[in-house]
């Protein structure tokens, strides 16, 4: 489920009885209007998944959305765009998705040392380099929030490293695969046997919309 921004239906949003929690009363309106949409795109999501409304989307340790019994998801938002997607979590053991508006050149050459390891340099080399950091950055957010709900440790942007990627120009589609580099206390991925990960990505104009999904 996504949304834009400013949703056309502002009666059907409100008619979700979503409710600012605690910690954001004093958040700007533009903060509490993400969040609102954000736990909207959910409470669509799971209703299309579960036929079951669900509204109370709570907000747990480290930010992350306590999702009702049953179902695993993400939520994501950045200037004009939110989405979420859920999944079963007798078929998932995580999900995560995460959109980001294509960074300036200026804004890519600031947060690169800090996002991209010198490996990943050559990762989709014929994209502007502003586009090749925004991927590197949505797909380790997206992973992040794929396994944070699993592992409950947070790790950084160089704990994770793209190891491939491959695009379909046509369609603006395109896949990669991505590494956990250290120990998380992965108990429920330890019977998987993953360090590595499979992600999907799609972009237009704006935006590049990434997901990470580990299947049972």
């Amino acid at each position: 489920m996504q949304l834009p921004i400013s949703p056309a239906d502002d009666l059907e949003v409100s008619r979700a009885a979503i409710s600012i929690p605690a910690p954001l009363i004093q958040a700007s309106s533009l903060r509490q209007k993400e969040f609102i949409l954000g736990r909207y795109c959910a409470y669509r999501a799971i209703l299309s998944l579960s036929g079951k409304a669900y509204n109370s989307i709570e907000i747990g340790e480290n930010r992350a959305p306590l999702w009702p019994p049953g179902v695993v998801g993400s939520i994501t938002h950045t200037e004009g765009f939110v989405g979420a997607a859920v999944a079963p979590d007798d078929e998932c053991v995580g999900l995560g998705i995460d959109s980001q508006k294509w960074m300036s050149e200026e804004t890519a050459k600031r947060v690169v040392d800090r996002i991209v390891h010198s490996e990943e340099a050559h990762l989709a080399s014929d994209w502007e380099f502003k586009h090749q950091v925004t991927l590197i950055f949505a797909a380790k957010e997206a992973l992040y929030k794929c396994l944070y709900p699993r592992v409950h440790e947070f790790f950084g942007f160089q704990d994770a490293t793209l190891i491939s990627t491959q695009r379909n120009l046509e369609s603006q589609t395109g896949e990669f695969l991505i590494r956990v580099n250290r120990s998380l206390g992965l108990e429920p991925l330890k019977v998987l046997a993953l360090t590595e990960f499979l992600g999907h990505y799609r972009w237009d104009a704006l935006c590049i919309h990434v997901e990470v999904m580990v299947a049972r």
